[in-house]
This record gives C-alpha cells, structure tokens and sequence, in this order.
C-alpha cells in the first residue's frame, strides 16, 4: 500500500496492490501515483493513479503534469482516476454545457500522451450533485486511459472472443450465440474507434476497414506535436515563449506584412495604371453579392463527410445526412454571419 497524505481537511491518495503483484511507485505527489509493475520482465508496463485539480483555474497545472509523466517512460500506461474534467459533452447531464475550450484542452492532453479512452461497464455518470434551483447535475468525472501499447499487452476484448470461440467448439448451439454476440460487438467497437481516430488524425487518404488504431493515433499524436509552436526569434535575436507572447508576436508580424511603410498614393496610382485590369465589372458585380443558400448548400456537399469535427462536435457527416431536416435553420445562421458586416 502506497499512501499520499491530505494537506487539508479532504483529499489524499492510496494505491493498494495485491502481494502477488510486483509493483515499485517511482513518483507521487497530490495529484498522482505513478508505479512500474513488472519490471525487468517482457511484460513491463506502468499505471498511473490520476486525481485532476479540482479548481478550473489550476486543471492546466495537472494537464502539464499528465504530460511530464508522459516523458519519462516508453512502457505500456494505463493511466486512471477522478480528472475532474470532460472529455465530450455528451459525459454531462444538466446544468450548464461546459466551455468547448476547457475540455478541448484535456482532449489535447489526451492527444498529446498518446492515450485512447478505455470502454466501460456500469452507470455512465459517475458524480452528480444539486445546484441552485434543486436541478441535478450528472457527469462521468472518473475515467481510465490507456496507450496502444498497453491495449497490445491487454487485449481483453479479443481474449474474450477466444475463450467463448473455445467454448462452443466443446458446448454447441448455446455458446456459438455467445461468440456470434462477441464478434459484433468488438467489430461496432472497431469500427467506432476507426473513425473516431480517422477524424482526429485528419487524414483523408485513409481507407474504412483498416481498424488500424495504433497508426490513427499515431498521425494524431504526430499532428499535434508537429503543429506545437514552443517559441520564436523576434527580429532583435531573442526569443518569445508562452501562449500569450507567441500569439502577439504573429499579430504584429503579419500586421506589419499587409501594411504600406509609405502608403504615397500619387505613387500607387502610378502602379495601377501600368497593371492589366483582371476583374471585370460584372465579375466583381458577383464577388460583391451576398451568399446564397445553394452557395451553403453546395460548399457542405464538397466537404469531407470524416474531416474533424468543429466546436459542436459534430462532424460534416452529420449535417449532410440530415440537411434535409435542419438545413433551412442551419443556412439560415450560416448567411446571417456571412451576409453581416462582421
């Protein structure tokens, strides 16, 4: 038994293990437990007890922590706890919707680690609570996650198949039910974990049936660390580092890119008149009309139906299938924005 004490009058951590189990804790702290079971064998892998701040001002201080965790091994990781956070909308029931900016940055946590969200059995929430107004909020907090690797070490889901396959080979008509059962289940299971992945690693070549997981995941996990921007040279020689300095320093780049030094108009008349008129006035007659809903209508036909999803989650699938439904109301916000003076 490993025991992290409670600085205040609630909290603390306890990871308790069977005495057959060989188990060594490297780190642990107020938010984490992290341990090494088999070491040395062929079968090492690691687990990591997670506990999430609780205050949404702190989750970015254990978002980080889950990350350095993630640098300090290459085992098999099965990561588990109270994260204090949602992954998607749906894990929540009443109440306000949570910011898609706070849960999108455990996703990309998620990401980052290389983890995949393990399936579960039981009750879908795991906390609820009344708020002001006697209204009750339910939401699934406590979650386990795993890498690919650790899903190689521990197929559970194809074990099972083999067992009951055994079975009916010896039991007959009753057991044969089981494993046709099985069989669909893990091949939904695939399917939906194909193209939850497909969509995140935003790889439109990828072909359906492949059930190539761990490559998914990899082009995600790739994607997210080729696009991280860490710090940039200012033109003085030094560097800029935090999210805030960087994103000013692309403002001010790009600011001064499409602004004239000298904007001396006698001299940009002088340009004009050299340069060969393109744009005819009844091309520019179309360019400056308003949107239509055909024009909506079309730009939705031509997208990706498994591109990722957008701040609704949603992806472009699902406004295809039912645009006949909801396309009236959607084009209709659609050309308000794009129609206005924004």
């Amino acid at each position: 038994m490993h025991v992290v004490s409670k600085e205040t009058q609630g909290g603390g951590l306890v990871l308790l293990w069977r005495g057959d189990v060989q188990l060594r804790v490297v780190t642990s702290f107020l938010n984490h437990v992290d341990a090494i079971l088999n070491e040395g064998r062929d079968n090492t892998w690691r687990f990591t007890g997670f506990y999430g701040a609780p205050e949404t001002s702190n989750r970015h201080i254990t978002w980080n922590l889950l990350r350095n965790l993630n640098a300090q091994f290459d085992f098999p990781w099965l990561c588990a706890g109270d994260f204090n956070e949602l992954l998607k909308s749906h894990e929540k029931m009443g109440g306000r919707p949570r910011p898609v900016a706070q849960t999108q940055e455990f996703r990309d946590t998620i990401d980052e680690c290389g983890f995949r969200y393990l399936w579960f059995m039981g009750n879908k929430f795991t906390r609820h609570r009344t708020v002001i107004g006697g209204e009750t909020v339910w939401e699934r907090l406590d979650k386990a996650v795993a890498n690919g690797d650790w899903e190689a070490l521990f197929p559970a889901s194809k074990k099972n198949l083999r067992e009951a396959e055994s079975k009916a080979m010896h039991n007959g008509r009753g057991q044969l039910d089981l494993v046709l059962s099985l069989k669909e289940e893990l091949r939904t299971l695939l399917v939906q974990e194909e193209k939850l992945w497909q969509q995140r690693a935003k790889t439109a070549w990828l072909k359906d049936g492949d059930q190539n997981s761990k490559f998914f995941h990899s082009r995600t996990s790739h994607r997210f660390k080729r696009n991280e921007i860490l710090k940039l040279q200012r033109d003085d020689g030094s560097w800029c580092e935090g999210e805030h300095h960087i994103a000013l320093l692309f403002v001010n780049y790009f600011t001064s890119v499409f602004r004239s030094n000298d904007p001396n108009i006698g001299h940009m008349d002088e340009v004009l008149a050299a340069t060969t008129r393109v744009v005819t006035q009844e091309m520019n007659h179309g360019l400056l009309a308003e949107f239509t809903k055909g024009e909506v209508d079309v730009a939705l036909k031509q997208m990706a139906p498994l591109k990722a999803p957008g701040p609704d989650g949603l992806p472009p699938i699902f406004y295809q299938h039912y645009w006949p439904k909801i396309g009236g109301d959607v084009a209709k916000v659609v050309l308000t924005w794009l129609n206005s003076d924004c």
